[in-house]
Parts: C-alpha cells; sequence; structure tokens
C-alpha cells in the first residue's frame, strides 16, 4: 500500500496561511495609517462652536415646579446625544478604514476669564446637521462660530485626567434621575472656584457612533444573572461569547 506523502497537504496549506497572514498584516497596517491620517484630516477641518442657552424666567406659582426643571432640560439632552449617536460615515467601506466621526461637548472656563462657557466641536461637513438638532431640543438657544479657544497662560502648569468607569459598561450607573441636585450646578461650581488670573480648566466629552456589539455583551450578562448566575461567571461567559463578534464590529454599525 503506498505511503501518504504529507507534503502534498502541509504545504499548501503553509503557503495559504502564510498568504493569509501577509494579507492580514498589510490590510492592518494599511488601516492603521488611514486610520491616523483620518483623524489629523478630521481635526483640522472641525468647526469650533460656542453655545448659550437664554434663560427662562418663570412667575412664582411656577417657582416649585422650577426646582424639578433641571430634570426636564437634562431629559432634552438625553435626546439630543441620542441624536447626535447616529451621526456617522454612510458609505460602509470609508467607515472600515476611516472609523467614524467624532463631536466633542467642551465645559470651559478659560485663564484671565470668570465666566463658563459651552463649546461644540463638530465636522464641518456634519456642522449644518448639528447645528438643527440643537435647535430643535434647544429653541432658546444661539450656535456661533468661533475660533479655537485655551485654557492655558504663559508659563502655566498642565494637568489631564480621564475618567473612566469602574465597573465594566454592562452594569448600569447612577443617572439623573437618581439624583436630587443638578449635576451641572456640582460641574460648574467647582469650575468656578479656579483663580480667573492663572488657572483655567475644561471638561471634554468625546461621541461617537459605537456599533451593535457593545449591546450584546450587557444583554448576554442580565440574561445570565436572569438564570442564577453570579456577575463574576456571566461575565467570563459572555466574554468568551462575543470575542468573534468583536473583531467585525466596525462592519456591523449602521
Amino acid at each position: 500500500m503506498p505511503s501518504l506523502d504529507f507534503n502534498l497537504i502541509l504545504v499548501p496549506l503553509a503557503a495559504m496561511l502564510s498568504l493569509m497572514a501577509f494579507v492580514s498584516g498589510v490590510f492592518l497596517i494599511m488601516r492603521s495609517f488611514l486610520t491616523f491620517k483620518s483623524q489629523i484630516n478630521r481635526s483640522v477641518n472641525m468647526d469650533i462652536e460656542i453655545v448659550r442657552v437664554a434663560k427662562v424666567l418663570k412667575n412664582s406659582e411656577e417657582g416649585d415646579k422650577g426646582r424639578e426643571s433641571w430634570k426636564e432640560e437634562i431629559g432634552s439632552m438625553e435626546q439630543l446625544l441620542t441624536t447626535l449617536a447616529n451621526i456617522k460615515e454612510k458609505k460602509s467601506l470609508r467607515r472600515l478604514f476611516y472609523g467614524n466621526p467624532h463631536i466633542s461637548l467642551e465645559i470651559v472656563n478659560p485663564s484671565n476669564s470668570e465666566e463658563i462657557f459651552f463649546y461644540l466641536a463638530i465636522p464641518r461637513k456634519f456642522r449644518e446637521s448639528v447645528e438643527k438638532q440643537v435647535h430643535s431640543y434647544f429653541p432658546n438657544s444661539s450656535i456661533e462660530k468661533v475660533p479655537d479657544y485655551t485654557i492655558f497662560s504663559p508659563g502655566s502648569f498642565t494637568s489631564v485626567a480621564a475618567l473612566k468607569l469602574k465597573n465594566r459598561y454592562a452594569l448600569p450607573i447612577k443617572t439623573y434621575e437618581a439624583m436630587n441636585v443638578d449635576p451641572l450646578n456640582e460641574i460648574s461650581n467647582a469650575l468656578s472656584k479656579l483663580q480667573s488670573a492663572e488657572e483655567g480648566a475644561a471638561i471634554q466629552l468625546i461621541l461617537s457612533t459605537a456599533g451593535k456589539g457593545w449591546r450584546t455583551m450587557g444583554k448576554s450578562i442580565a440574561h445570565k444573572m436572569q438564570q442564577g448566575k453570579q456577575l463574576k461567571d456571566a461575565q467570563a461567559d459572555s466574554l468568551v461569547k462575543n470575542v468573534g463578534r468583536y473583531m467585525g464590529k466596525d462592519l456591523s454599525q449602521e
């Protein structure tokens, strides 16, 4: 009986795997280069807009109701953020290589100023759409394009911090509905305590469309915990199950 020559199988298989590895490497390098180039191009094609919202004065009969009006305002902002989350590149190929655009929301107290300003940094191609959305949820607002600002002063010391979740994003967080005070007041009070002549600060929130994959793990963990599993076991099972799905998250974005 003639012996089976494994080289006839292993050599083509090794060649195929090598070709796949080469193509994947070239793709990742091209994508990294194009993503980096896109980030630079987008950064120079962003419009900085200052947002001002007129305060509506209410009569004395509405005084008690006005104490909770900040929740209504945050509710409007919640709807606006949901709308802004749908801003994305329409073409799948462009989204694959360049990613989705981002929008920056910024609360700023510049040095040499006692005022607190609210800014929007918007990709120029989406500027008109974003302005319409802001006006639809905040009719008393005005948006004006301005030059880029700075929070720094000559010879100043710079410090940066990034906020992140303490636990996995699949777990719920405390929202404004469970708060008794306006969280924006707490932030603005902290910024107002800076020394106006020497100190400046900015709080920046970057928004970008996420794929469908990020919801999958949260739903899976919740489902497994409802079945009686502990959180750590549900997280481990969901992580293993969804690794493959996250690899194609860019293609799953709509």
